[in-house]
């Protein structure tokens, strides 16, 4: 492509690319992200079910998947026509060859997310019936209450299994991004990109173990959209890349550092304010890791009922939940009577409440919410009861363990106590209300090991890049300004690409 052929398509292209890449930006931010984060901070104002199903970043076979695939495919051409490009100008092998190991590695992502889309179909479906059924057939029932499960979904082990695959690549696009992208404009985003990516490979693999199954719907945000993140700044590389230098639109390293330390500053602040007004600390949490040994279902007829007992934490409860699901053939769903008591079944009413509960083949996790919070002396006992009500046929199933995970309860059922170290699983949160009890029991879940800190500098980190790529997307699509205006825009040698 001779030069002005080269400035002919770009001048066609450019507006087109910024047009789509802006797109992206406002479908996955504004209709994935924001609602998202939203719903996770504010469930009161947005419930998770109220968000459409083809939005859900948890979900598969959707909407979400089938732009992912879109933009991966997208990279993909990008990146192959840069392999043909970079060998009519001789620029080096280590530009060719970078470019090369982006255009496969996005194409077999491409392959997969598809593969994903339509594996969602009968084949998946007629798997999981044969699974169920399997498990269903090894279930073993004890004294007609409690029926082993065998484990709540094992971490993934393919990651793992493609780490060697993941490093090569990795060296590949260091060796790239060392020798054969010379441009910062191109090498800028190049680089954020591939540190989206390194960043999702990352949680993809000590997510499991990191997170043990909690906020699960952040993470599947986090993940996807690092991934989507990601896909696009190499995009946008790779559209500059195909580009006469002096078409490109100045991405100086004074304007990324800008938008790096702004992105940090807005995370900070908001991660700020959202401790100190949302934030509930948990103070009691008796899950178990995810595939644990010792997992169990605790099962209930119509009208019999189970306490947990348990001790008060340090700070004021503001609400507790349980993880429980109703089987029913009919796929009716049951009521759950709970009560707060003081000591045990006998002792004052403290806090009530009825929940639905759905039926379902798996348990998810029901609030139980206190109109004010619950004070009581540091140490004092407290009976968690839950009552069932259930139509003719039906059994409320609720997630517990028998591996003493809270050595201060004790779990009864119809009035007589099950087997010693046998708990449900629940959790206790303290109020969102910023209060010195709250500080104080915030402080000592920091402090309290190496799991929250890292979850924290975690979260930032993800939540820093995803904030910063699209600002880099928007910034790069706007109109372009004088090379004099826009201070620093060392972007290599004139002629140059990356």
């Amino acid at each position: 492509m001779t030069a002005a052929a080269a400035r002919r398509f770009a001048r066609l292209a450019g507006p087109a690319g910024r047009a789509l890449l802006v797109s992206a930006v406002v479908f996955w931010w504004g209709g994935v992200v924001a609602p998202s984060l939203i719903s996770r901070a504010l469930p009161d104002l947005l419930p998770s079910a109220a968000i459409p199903a083809e939005l859900h970043p948890s979900g598969e076979g959707n909407l979400i998947n089938t732009v992912s695939a879109a933009a991966l495919a997208f990279l993909s051409l990008l990146a192959l026509a840069n392999v043909f490009a970079h060998r009519r100008r001789a620029t080096g092998w280590a530009a060719v060859v970078g470019w090369a190991a982006v255009a496969l590695a996005s194409g077999v992502l491409a392959v997969e997310e598809v593969a994903e889309l339509k594996l969602q179909g009968a084949a998946l479906a007629n798997l999981e019936e044969l699974l169920l059924e399997a498990n269903e057939a090894a279930e073993l029932v004890t004294q007609g209450q409690v029926l082993d499960e065998g484990g709540w979904g094992n971490p993934s082990l393919w990651p793992w299994m493609l780490v060697p695959l993941f490093a090569a690549f990795f060296v590949v696009m260091a060796v790239f991004v060392s020798k054969g992208a010379s441009a910062w404009t191109v090498r800028g985003p190049l680089v954020l990109g591939l540190a989206a990516w390194v960043f999702a490979v990352v949680q993809e693999i000590v997510g499991p173990f990191l997170f043990a199954g909690r906020a699960s719907g952040l993470v599947d945000v986090l993940d996807e959209t690092l991934e989507f993140s990601g896909t696009l700044s190499i995009a946008l590389s790779a559209g500059l890349a195909l580009q006469p230098a002096d078409a490109r639109p100045r991405l100086s390293r004074r304007r990324v550092l800008a938008l790096a330390v702004g992105s940090a500053a807005v995370v900070a602040v908001l991660g700020g304010l959202c401790g100190a007004f949302l934030f509930r600390t948990p103070m009691i949490d008796t899950r178990a890791h995810t595939g644990a040994p010792g997992v169990f279902q605790l099962v209930l007829d119509d009208q019999m009922s189970a306490v947990q007992k348990l001790r008060a934490p340090a700070a004021p409860v503001g609400e507790l939940w349980v993880w429980a699901y109703i089987e029913d053939r009919q796929g009716r769903p049951g009521r759950v009577l709970w009560r707060v008591m003081e000591d045990s079944v006998e002792g004052r009413i403290l806090r009530e409440g009825v929940v639905q509960v759905a039926a379902s083949d798996h348990a998810a996790g029901y609030r139980l919410g206190f109109v004010h919070p619950l004070a009581w002396p540091e140490g004092g006992r407290l009976g968690l009861q839950l009552v069932a009500h259930l139509e003719a046929d039906a059994q409320l199933r609720i997630r517990a363990t028998k591996t003493d995970l809270y050595a201060d309860g004790e779990l009864w059922v119809n009035g007589a106590p099950t087997w010693p170290g046998q708990n449900l699983e629940f959790a206790a949160y303290g109020a969102p209300e910023p209060t010195l009890s709250k500080a104080r029991a915030l402080w000592g879940l920091v402090t309290s090991g190496w799991r929250w800190p890292v979850l924290i500098l975690d979260a930032a980190t993800a939540l820093t890049l995803i904030l910063v790529i699209p600002a880099l997307l928007v910034a790069s699509a706007l109109p372009r300004r004088s090379r004099a205006a826009d201070g620093d825009g060392r972007g290599g040698p004139s002629g140059v690409s990356g």
